[in-house]
């Protein structure tokens, strides 16, 4: 099946999800290409929080999309400080992207470009996308985006590419993200008031959205 459109976003992160809903209040038409099945990237299917600090004193140092999505999610009781509610924040990227077509648990597998004899520059013609049921689509845009978390759409039509560290090449390490019931928040305050020295110096008892990280004790007992 043929597919046209003006602009082609893959990966429905919140940067792709930008994209896609950016580009359609200009008037285009737009197809959001995600290979899971949940928009939001890490910050809903990962649980990934939270945002990191976007304000200076009153002053958001972020604005736009972004700060739309925070004014929504305080709508909704979904965001505390910069803490924010997965589940919430993936309603409401859904009901921005009501007008932009979807395409959920697909992926670009191949990559049609032509040269420009004036010019020598590489421009995409069309990109082949499969599903996880195995269906093909063959999608024709005037401006593709690669929002996905790993590149893999412009690795595909041929860019050059950088990964980790500048000098070593060394990525970061992966964190679990996961979700704990029943915490008893006063005695974890108290335990950081009573030892301080067991955590990070920037851990305080008294912040709004307790943060916590250390327990070197604790760490060097299971090691």
């Amino acid at each position: 099946m043929t597919l046209e459109y003006d602009v082609t976003v893959f990966g429905a992160g919140l940067a792709g999800v930008s994209a896609a809903v950016t580009a359609q209040r200009l008037g285009k038409k737009v197809i959001l290409i995600e290979q899971s099945s949940v928009v939001g990237g890490n910050a809903t299917a990962g649980l990934v929080n939270p945002f990191m600090r976007f304000w200076l004193d009153n002053q958001l140092l972020c604005g736009d999309f972004f700060e739309e999505l925070i004014t929504d999610l305080r709508k909704r009781d979904g965001i505390i400080e910069n803490c924010f509610d997965s589940e919430v924040l993936r309603l409401v990227l859904m009901e921005k992207l009501q007008s932009v077509d979807i395409l959920f648990r697909a992926i670009p597998i191949s990559v049609r470009d032509s040269k420009d004899e004036k010019s020598g520059l590489k421009r995409i013609e069309k990109v082949v996308v499969k599903t996880a049921l195995g269906n093909e689509y063959e999608i024709h845009s005037k401006l593709f985006v690669d929002a996905t978390g790993d590149g893999s759409f412009s690795y595909l039509a041929g860019c050059s590419y950088d990964s980790g560290d500048e000098t070593t090449h060394e990525n970061q390490g992966t964190t679990l993200m996961f979700t704990l019931a029943n915490v008893d928040f006063e005695k974890v305050r108290e335990y950081v008031r009573r030892e301080p020295e067991n955590f990070f110096k920037w851990v305080s008892p008294n912040s709004k959205v307790l943060s916590v990280g250390g327990y070197f004790k604790e760490s060097t007992m299971q090691n």
